[in-house]
């Protein structure tokens, strides 16, 4: 069973508010899926990885789908 979550994430020091939709996997959770685009984005950026979310940032369960 696949879980999907959108979290919306705050405006930083760095980087605008942005909203990120997660999957689960077999070897990620959906959250752990989120803060991986969210370090993408950091990359992309030229910002070094960050280990969790920014403060303030809000998760909605969206749906869960059998795979």
């Amino acid at each position: 069973m696949k879980k999907i979550i959108k979290a919306v994430v705050p405006t930083t020091r760095n980087i605008g508010n942005s909203s990120i939709v997660g999957t689960s996997s077999y070897m990620e959770t959906a959250k752990q899926n989120i803060l991986w685009q969210y370090n993408k984005m950091r990359e992309h950026d030229g910002f070094p990885p960050v280990k969790r979310m920014p403060c303030g940032t809000v998760y909605a369960h969206q749906a869960w789908h059998d795979n």
